[in-house]
């Protein structure tokens, strides 16, 4: 079932994949920043997004994130589209 929301979760270390949680956004940001959540449609696989001047660029305001560009798993089975606005799902 696809989820319309994302709860940013600050962390030290990338979470254990059993231990990730539908929803959750997983922010890093130590020498390597990135986030880590589940797609958002329900299918189960993990979405990396590094945070570097080629990769996507995080903005928190007031604990609601803003990630862009897009984010597109396209080399995943459910090819699902979406960007990620104040913690909200916008699907494509």
């Amino acid at each position: 079932m696809r989820i319309s929301k994302l709860k940013p979760i600050y962390v030290k270390f990338p979470p254990k994949i059993d231990s990730m949680r539908e929803g959750g956004l997983y922010i890093l940001a130590t020498e390597m920043p990135s986030s880590i959540h589940l797609c958002p449609c329900g299918c189960g696989n993990i979405v990396v997004l590094p945070h570097d001047k080629n990769g996507w660029k995080l903005a928190d305001k007031d604990g609601k994130v803003t990630i862009r560009p897009s984010v597109g798993s396209f080399n995943l089975p459910c090819k699902s589209h979406y960007y990620i606005t104040d913690n909200k799902i916008e699907w494509l």
